[in-house]
Parts: structure tokens; sequence; C-alpha cells
């Protein structure tokens, strides 16, 4: 694969969002036509479908670890909020391009690969704001590893994402972030009388 100018990178991803028919049965001609992109010029970047999909998984990760970032200050449960609206909110930026990658993951790597890959940032990003708030009294200390409660923290978040986004109900990020911060800050536990 040749390096993809900027403007293709752009319609490229746009261009997932309005492809008719989903990515296993698009051909080259769908991906050209949904994306404004030559069928020549989408063929001269990516010599398969399959590249195309290798482009797409490593732009929106790359936006992902751009703007899926937490805020340095304030309390734990508040920056929490904050970062998981900022995933949600990548997700809603590009819901073809995300529905496309969920729904072909297995053609990005066997399951242990990706779960074990560097790729996604945000179990890192709880990890910290879970410690700053274990330092500042916020959190209480977890009887486990703390990255591995952030690890099941990033995938809550992201498996929510996935739902919300094949749902049709990812355009209420606002509130599905502050409901699954209260869900895992509050526990499902019932409240004692």
């Amino acid at each position: 694969m040749r390096t993809v100018p900027e403007d293709i990178a752009r319609k490229l991803v746009a261009g997932a969002d309005r492809l008719t028919v989903g990515f296993e049965e698009a051909r080259m001609d769908d991906i050209a036509r949904a994306s404004g992109i030559p069928r020549a010029t989408l063929y001269y970047h990516f010599p398969s479908r399959q590249d195309v999909l290798t482009f797409l998984h490593d732009a929106m990760v790359t936006e992902y670890c751009r703007t899926v970032v937490p805020d340095p200050d304030g309390p734990a449960r508040a920056r929490l909020t904050r970062l998981f609206d900022r995933l949600f909110d990548h997700v809603c930026r590009h819901p073809g391009a995300a529905l496309i990658l969920v729904s072909n993951i297995g053609q990005l790597g066997t399951l242990s690969e990706l779960a074990t890959s560097a790729a996604d940032p945000l179990a890192g990003h709880v990890e910290a704001i879970l410690r700053d708030g274990v330092r500042d009294g916020e959190v209480r200390h977890v009887d486990v590893d703390i990255a591995y409660t952030a690890l099941v923290l990033s995938t809550l978040a992201n498996c929510t994402a996935t739902r919300a986004l094949a749902s049709g109900e990812i355009d209420r990020s606002r509130r599905i972030s502050e409901w699954l911060v209260a869900l895992v800050w509050d526990g499902v536990g019932a409240v004692p009388s």
C-alpha cells in the first residue's frame, strides 16, 4: 500500500458512512462511488479491499489516539466521564467506518493479537485516572491489579460504544457516558434502607 494523501484519506473514511452495502459485499467500485475517489486512484493506493480495511483501521486508530485523551486535572469521576465522552464522540464522527471495523474485526487480526496490541490506549488512560483517584482518596484501592481493572472498564466502554452504534443510540453519547460512569462508580447493589 502506498502513502495515502490526506484528502484521499478523509474521503475514504467519510465514504465508509455512505456505503450502501456492507463492507463484506462491497466491491472496489462501491467504495470508489461512496468515497468520491476515482476507481483508478483507489486501486493505485489500495491493491485490494483488504488494504482499504487495513487503512480504515489505521486511520481510525490514529484519530482515536489523538482525540480520546484524558484531562490531566479534576475529580476522577468527571475525568472518566469526559474520557468516555471522547470515545463516544469519536465513534459518532465516523459511524460507518466504526461499524465496518467492528463487523470485520476478524480480518484485522486474531482476537489475542487485538486484545494484546498497544492499539487501544483507553485502558492506559483509565488506569492513570484510577491511580490518581486512589491517590486523592476518590477511588478505593481495588483488590486486583489496577491495570486489569482499567482494562475491564475500557472494554466495557468500548463494548457499550459498539452496542450504542449498532442500535442507533450512539447520538445520545453524553447520556451514555454519564450512565456508564455512574454504573461503575455507584455499582449495581441495592441502596441500604
